[in-house]
């Protein structure tokens, strides 16, 4: 059931994201996903081919979005590494609301608050 809900959800919400959102999305819950096995670094293992596998973008599109988080201060700029500087602001960006994965102990830093 779990599986279920992870795909539903991807088909519905987050395949229809923007490019950026999709990319930030993926970190979310990527980042969500370390922190409920206990890693909480902000540092993830990922290259942009790998984002680009999940995301169903072009590397070149995912270079872009990457470049455009971190012009916009929410990813670290530093070469080769994708380190999450602004948490908060990724999850606003992405409208990330960690629910669907079922870790309710994440759920409630997750939500995106609605203003």
């Amino acid at each position: 059931m779990l599986e279920a809900a992870i795909y539903r959800a991807r088909l519905t919400s987050i395949g229809r994201q923007s490019a950026l959102q999709r990319v930030a999305h993926l970190l979310c819950e990527q980042l969500a996903r370390r922190e409920a096995v206990g890693l909480p670094a902000r540092r993830l293992p990922l290259s942009q081919i790998d984002i680009a596998d999940a995301t169903g973008l072009s590397v070149m599109y995912v270079n872009r979005e990457i470049q455009m988080l971190r012009s916009l201060n929410v990813l670290s700029g530093t070469c080769h590494v994708i380190e999450v500087i602004d948490k908060t602001q990724l999850a606003k960006i992405a409208e990330f609301d960690g629910r669907y994965l079922s870790l309710p102990e994440l759920s409630s830093k997750w939500t995106v608050q609605v203003e």
